[in-house]
């Protein structure tokens, strides 16, 4: 019964966390670029971290934000390096 519960618990936690990408990315790609950070920065903890970290520093590239970017762009760089 707990195997059965757990199992449960990590699906709907997995969903959550493809929703909150989602979320961003359409926030994202409609203009939103300070409102998709948030739904980026809580993915960065999934599968995806590649993706999130590239989405992250356009959408602070855009917002202006030309440090975070930065880092967010470094970061990118280097996981493609690796």
């Amino acid at each position: 019964m707990k195997k059965k519960l757990l199992f449960v618990i990590f699906l709907l936690a997995g969903k959550f966390i493809i929703a909150q990408y989602s979320k961003g990315v359409q926030l994202f790609e409609n203009g939103y670029y300070q409102q998709s950070i948030p739904y980026f920065k809580k993915e960065l903890k999934g599968k995806n971290q590649d993706k999130v970290i590239e989405k992250l520093a356009q959408a602070y590239y855009k917002t202006r934000n030309f440090n975070e970017a930065e880092q967010y762009y470094q970061q990118a760089t280097q996981k493609k390096q690796c």
